[in-house]
């Protein structure tokens, strides 16, 4: 699996647990959040009816005699009512409720429709709730605790035959949840290669068309070296025939990069524990009589005995390119810092270079500089042609490492996290 079909995967996947999360949260949170309205609207209507709950009653709550005129006139055809407002909650409710006179801390029940909890229980449940005000207690019965006549009032409903539908629900998300993440990977391991097919055929193609375009160019180029070598040893050398020799260079130069982007593949299995701090110093050792040559001062702080189990030759070419950009744009002074902390290597080059402030990640695009850039080629003169940092990028990013570039004050920031 490349390294591509890997990030696909796991970002869909990322996606995939975040949306099912959210759904299945918010449909379990709305379940529950209604269940308990439910029961607080139940708990409400019994401190309408002073702790009691009457099937039928007059305006004060009295219950009507059964069989009596009133409590035929007190029915009413409701059907298909459902919830707390179902005439049938009336006789179903468990519920009991504790009454506390004014000043005392002994309670009175005065309502008790409820098995599976003792009177006795009841009280000692009453009293350790009489201080709250509306919750849930013992996971299933919902308490509500009101003053009315100079008395506290402490109802509590038993909704533990409503919460078992609500946790049967949330049961079920779970191992929906589950499931869904497990299919998904299933479906989407299989369709990537799909779905990867014509990237990675384009990407194929584009290698191939890169690797012959630098054999097509380097025959008219090798040619065209000749013939003006050949122009040079019979007329001499002249003004036409040194361009025409730079520019030949230039070309070969920017081939021989443009052919490395194309075809870089790090290589894990072959990674090896290479001494960061000795690469990077000696790197900079090699470059250190050109900077000298164009008056730029080098401060580097490199911690000694940083190593990193990494593709040798591709760190090796990445700081070079580093070093190089650094000779380019730096104006009079280039700082080099490497440190490592927390198991977190961290690589800076700054220098003087005469840019805007703020971010500037487009250094790491292909074929791009900043649209103020005066860096030059140290040994040829020419512009930079935009694919050294882009190489860098590829390297750092294929051993899970970072860039980042910004301009502050005048002073152009490039920083590595490995």
């Amino acid at each position: 699996m490349s390294k591509a079909d890997k990030k696909f995967l796991w970002y869909a996947m990322l996606a995939v647990f975040v949306l099912l999360t959210v759904i299945l949260g918010v449909i379990n949170i709305v379940n529950f959040t209604m269940a308990a309205s439910d029961a607080d609207a139940l708990t409400s209507r019994i401190a309408e009816q002073h702790g009691t709950l009457n099937a039928q009653g007059d305006k004060n709550g009295k219950k009507n005699p059964p069989g009596s005129q009133a409590q035929d006139a007190d029915k009413e055809f409701r059907p298909g009512v459902m919830g707390p407002d179902s005439p049938e909650m009336n006789n179903s409710l468990r519920f009991f409720t504790v009454a506390y006179p004014k000043g005392s801390d002994t309670g009175e029940l005065i309502e008790y429709r409820m098995s599976a909890i003792s009177e006795s229980g009841a009280l000692e449940l009453a009293d350790r709730l009489k201080s709250e005000d509306i919750g849930w207690t013992n996971v299933i019965y919902r308490y509500r605790v009101y003053t009315e006549g100079g008395r506290t009032f402490v109802t509590v409903v038993d909704q533990g035959r409503e919460l078992h539908t609500s946790y049967r629900i949330l049961i079920i998300s779970a191992v929906g949840w589950a499931a869904g993440l497990i299919l998904s990977y299933i479906f989407l391991s299989l369709i990537r290669k799909k779905i990867f097919a014509p990237i990675n055929d384009a990407d194929r193609k584009q290698k191939q068309f890169i690797s012959s375009a630098e054999e097509e160019f380097r025959m008219p180029l090798t040619v065209i070296s000749a013939q003006n070598e050949l122009l040079e040893k019979e007329h001499g050398m002249s003004e036409e025939t040194a361009s025409i020799r730079k520019q030949v260079g230039n070309m070969g130069r920017v081939i021989k990069k443009l052919s490395n982007l194309a075809i870089y593949e790090d290589d894990a299995e072959n990674r090896a524990d290479v001494d960061l701090s000795g690469l990077l110093d000696e790197r900079l050792e090699r470059k250190a009589q050109k900077f000298a040559e164009r008056g730029i001062r080098i401060t580097k702080e490199i911690e000694e005995n940083i190593t990193l189990k990494c593709d040798a030759d591709g760190m090796k070419k990445a700081f070079d390119e580093l070093v190089t950009n650094s000779l380019k744009y730096s104006l009079t002074e280039c700082g080099i810092r490497m440190t490592r902390a927390n198991d977190r290597i961290t690589v800076v080059f700054t220098n003087d270079a005469d840019l805007d402030d703020g971010p500037c990640d487009i250094v790491f695009d292909r074929f791009t500089t900043l649209k103020n850039a005066a860096g030059t080629d140290p040994g040829t003169g020419q512009r930079n042609d935009g694919l050294g940092l882009a190489y860098v990028k590829d390297i750092i990013k294929s051993h899970g490492g970072r860039v980042s570039a910004k301009v502050e004050k005048g002073t152009f920031r490039l920083t590595i996290a490995l």
